[in-house]
């Protein structure tokens, strides 16, 4: 969420909030479901409900009075049950990824619709905009980095966040260029724009004049098919005195006219090239989720690099198509596909069991110990080993249960966040490691 906040990607923030679970402030109260009582704040004249996207931010914010009770949850639950339609909702508030607006637009956002200028989304910190070091870290050495490994995902996944240079026949203004990707979000096109979303855009502080005004592209000549060219880095460019803009990827995605390829760095570190048939895929897919293997299919590097597709069986085949394989990462469970009951619990069934999102005996688990204000606690992580799937929670430890922890809490504080944990996990769990053993003490051990 930090990162993609960095880099205006609202989409993308929005969807990494409902896909996580949430932590709710909260005080004891009269609820028979022992729930408590929410408690609200006071943000530019609105009261808002904050949420938080992990229980560490939000003892962070209230360490100097922390709650009596934290509420865990997940987004649907949260929309469904809503207290007041006037209480707006306060995302990490306090916190570098804060976000404040009333709980209908996240919808809208999830599904690209709500204008980054809407006046009723309030971002606390909108990042810095600034050009990163080259090549120290940043996502524009995370496009080398995947073309290294021949990993078309990380590429696009990394060419999502970054800023590009699009080469232009005139200077544009970064006022332009949001009234150009204002326009284009709310009408898609062809056709004149009509007259209500003409008012909406006036709404939105859309300029009447830019309305109908053409986006002054310089495109690639000496080239076989129309192709737009765009640049992650100055000195890539061949002519960098040429006038440009300078944007962020997705709303410059957005902008690239019906049947015309993207090209990036053309002559340079990480080229890569993908058909306009393509473009599309590149739009619609979520970065939460595995790349579609045909837009994988279509990027073209140079030079070219294997494409490697991992099969259900295990074996790998390899084609040379010039174009890179999807990596398999680490993305959550859809809700409501851990079903209560569905799942036992490792202390009653510890080895593997049947996945309920793919089918296949791949389901695994894993916890470890901790304490929340002096209570003990459990952390408990589910993962499926063949579709990638995972869950986390935190509860409360049962009493009297002892279980072995051959995976040491120095071991998964140097994991590089939860990726890197389940893989962990999952190399220990291979290696015979894991599974862990469960004893339960009091009325005669078991």
């Amino acid at each position: 969420m930090a990162w993609a906040l960095s880099t205006g990607n609202y989409t993308r923030y929005f969807r990494a909030f409902t896909r996580t679970d949430l932590f709710l402030p909260s005080r004891e109260g009269g609820d028979p479901d022992g729930l408590g009582e929410p408690i609200t704040a006071e943000v530019a004249g609105h009261t808002v409900l904050p949420v938080f996207t992990s229980d560490e931010g939000l003892l962070a914010v209230y360490a100097a009075q922390p709650p009596e009770v934290i509420v865990v949850t997940r987004y649907e639950d949260l929309r469904d049950g809503w207290p007041s339609p006037q209480w707006r909702l306060a995302i990490n508030p306090g916190l570098p990824i804060e976000a404040y607006l009333p709980v209908e637009l996240v919808e809208l956002a999830v599904r690209d619709e709500l204008s980054p200028f809407d006046p009723r989304l309030l971002i606390g910190r909108l990042g810095n905009l600034e050009w990163e070091p080259w090549p120290p870290g940043g996502p524009q050495q995370a496009l080398l980095d995947a073309v290294e490994r021949s990993d078309g995902a990380e590429y696009l996944d990394a060419l999502r966040d970054c800023m590009v240079i699009l080469p232009t026949t005139r200077p544009v203004s970064a006022v332009e260029v949001d009234e150009f990707s204002t326009v284009k979000l709310h009408h898609r096109g062809p056709g004149p724009v009509d007259e209500p979303t003409r008012d909406l855009l006036a709404r939105l502080g859309v300029r009447p004049e830019a309305v109908d005004r053409e986006f002054p592209w310089r495109f690639a000549t000496g080239r076989p098919v129309p192709t737009v060219e765009i640049f992650t880095q100055p000195e890539f460019r061949p002519d960098p005195e040429a006038p440009s803009v300078r944007m962020r990827f997705l709303p410059m995605l957005n902008l690239i006219p019906a049947g015309y390829a993207l090209s990036v760095n053309p002559g340079g570190p990480g080229w890569l090239e993908l058909p306009s048939e393509d473009l599309p895929l590149l739009r619609e897919w979520d970065g939460l989720s595995p790349v579609p293997l045909p837009l994988l299919r279509g990027m073209r590097w140079a030079p070219p690099v294997p494409i490697i597709e991992r099969r259900d069986g295990g074996d790998d085949r390899t084609e040379a198509a010039g174009a890179a394989t999807a990596s398999r990462r680490w993305q959550p469970f859809e809700p409501g596909q851990l079903g209560r009951g569905s799942i036992r619990a490792p202390w009653q069934s510890p080895g593997e069991q049947v996945c309920p999102a793919c089918g296949v005996r791949a389901l695994r688990q894993f916890v470890h110990s901790g304490d929340r204000f002096g209570r003990p606690i459990l952390f408990a992580y589910t993962w499926c080993a063949h579709c990638r799937r995972y869950h986390g929670t935190t509860g409360p430890r049962p009493e009297g249960l002892q279980f072995t922890e051959p995976v040491s809490r120095l071991e998964i504080d140097a994991t590089d966040g939860l990726s890197g944990l389940l893989d962990l996990l999952d190399r220990r769990w291979n290696e015979g490691t894991l599974p862990q053993s469960f004893r339960m003490s009091g009325d005669g051990d078991r």
